[in-house]
């Protein structure tokens, strides 16, 4: 062999020697993406059952708050609580308030390679979205026949909601009007800045108006006009729930409170808050006699706009929600049926989030057991820390 083919052959084995490399190269890499993307599935998997696990744990937590008595209540009193406060003196606390074990911040569990932070909220304590619009009760008769559902607007409810936007210095560029057009089933529009299907379909990308209850918060983001950092704004003060949950005072901030009790600002509202006691108000009128002038709402309040001055959320007389009885209640309650429980999950470098919406609802009469169970689960999430202003105002 002449030193021309010896050339030749030398130079065919550094191609296959190169072209082997990087063969090799690629396969390599190839596994160590699988064993990385299998690693972070068993992590994500991981991640997930220990958020579960902190979901059990704040239900077993509100289970025990539900049959342990209540500190302010009396055996006398014993009337169930549908609005998820027990039975006083036997099956559960008929009074929720800040100070029960529930409320209180809990330690940060360690675990192999990381770390699970529960927290659990009262969205009984916050303004209820879906009470803008009052639904016809199962059993109730059908008095419009071109509203078949029942949908109504509450004007109350409305006045409410601008009153809650107003404290929060978010101009109100008709939000109550269109987020009523969105939970009605009414095709015309509500007021002049109401929003139906005809204004949603000339956005980019169309859509329709829900025409239903909301299930989620991070639907107000749908609404026309809806401002990223208005809807920030309201977010640790709302809530999602059914139309006629009643708002706890015991847990309500400042800004939630004042915009339920006509004639009430936010500076008193915090001074109510400040001076609740230890135990809560036991009842709705106990609370109402803290505020100067007795919290007394025109018994026709009118809206400008022909929606029902009324909220329709009041109690048959001697109702079993702390209230005092009564339809002079307004909506208010003193416990909570409706909690938040957000579970944070570090595991490695792997991090995650379930925020669970729980009903908590105490033993009945007709032999019915308490329970809390699981409405809603929302996964990839970022971790949704309370705004320190929204803290505070709590009391």
């Amino acid at each position: 062999m002449n030193g021309r083919q010896r050339g030749v052959a030398l130079i065919t084995v550094l191609l296959v020697v190169a072209i082997v490399t990087v063969v090799c190269a690629g396969l390599i890499a190839r596994q160590q993406l699988a064993i990385r993307a299998s690693s972070n599935q068993a992590q994500a998997r991981q991640a997930y059952q220990y958020a579960l696990g902190g979901e059990a744990l704040a239900q077993g937590i509100l289970t025990r708050d539900l049959k342990t008595p209540s500190a302010g209540g009396s055996d006398s009193e014993g009337s169930a609580d549908e609005a998820g406060g027990g039975v006083t003196g036997g099956l559960g606390a008929q009074v929720d308030h800040l100070q029960e074990a529930w409320a209180k911040p809990l330690p940060t569990f360690p675990i192999d390679e990381g770390a699970i932070t529960v927290r659990i909220e009262d969205l009984s304590g916050r303004f209820n979205l879906n009470s803008l619009v009052k639904t016809r009760a199962a059993g109730q008769p059908q008095i419009d026949p071109d509203n078949p559902g029942g949908a109504k607007a509450n004007g109350k409810a409305k006045v409410r909601f601008e009153r809650l936007l107003t404290f929060l210095e978010i101009k109100n560029n008709g939000y109550a009007d269109r987020l009523i057009d969105w939970l009605d089933t009414q095709p015309e529009r509500t007021g002049d800045n109401g929003a139906e299907d005809n204004e949603y379909l000339l956005a980019d990308p169309p859509y329709r108006a829900g025409n239903r209850r909301l299930e989620d918060v991070s639907e107000l983001r749908l609404l026309l006009g809806m401002k990223d950092e208005d809807y920030r704004r309201l977010l640790p003060y709302v809530a999602v729930l059914p139309a006629d949950a009643k708002l706890n005072i015991n847990t309500a901030s400042a800004m939630v409170l004042a915009s339920y009790v006509d004639g009430l600002d936010p500076a008193r509202a915090q001074a109510l808050v400040q001076g609740r006691p230890p135990a809560g108000y036991r009842t709705v009128q106990e609370f109402k006699s803290r505020i100067p002038g007795g919290g007394a709402t025109p018994p026709s309040t009118p809206t400008g706009d022909g929606l029902a001055p009324d909220d329709g959320l009041g109690t048959a007389p001697g109702g079993g929600d702390g209230s005092g009885g009564g339809s002079g209640d307004e909506g208010l309650g003193v416990s909570s049926q409706y909690f938040q429980v957000i579970s944070e999950v570090r595991v490695g470098d792997r991090r995650q989030v379930l925020v669970s919406t729980l009903q908590r609802q105490a033993a009945s009469r007709d032999g019915r057991a308490a329970s809390v169970r699981v409405l809603q689960r929302n996964l990839g999430q970022s971790v949704r820390l309370t705004p320190a202003a929204a803290r505070d105002d709590k009391g």
